[in-house]
């Protein structure tokens, strides 16, 4: 995979996300057990959760599954809110190096 534009890779990672997510959510429809899909392989971002959504909706359609419930658990924080809790007290790292700067939060998109 090294070597191919960055686009690419994305487009195989998404291939093999996508096969993993078919197998779990047609057989757990099969079986009637109740599936749960985390987006944290894409850093728990809002496109992550929404790629997600969308992948199950199209394989929903594609399988013709019956009727079932989706919810999307929406965790990422906008820039402005790490600021104003920056503010009020120091974030401490989970495995960095070190706490997170507002320099940090500038430069992130």
């Amino acid at each position: 995979m090294l070597g191919r534009p960055s686009w690419e890779r994305i487009c195989l990672i998404t291939e093999w996300e996508e096969h993993d997510i078919e197998l779990l959510l047609v057989e757990g429809r099969r079986c009637n057990i109740p599936v749960i899909i985390g987006s944290c392989g894409t850093t728990g971002t809002d496109r992550g959760v929404n790629l997600y959504a969308g992948i199950v909706k199209s394989l929903s359609i594609k399988h013709k599954l019956a009727p079932f419930k989706m919810a999307c658990i929406y965790s990422q924080i906008n820039k402005n809110e790490l600021e104003r809790r920056l503010n009020f007290s120091p974030i401490e790292p989970l495995g960095a190096e070190k706490p997170l700067t507002s320099k940090d939060i500038s430069i992130t998109s």
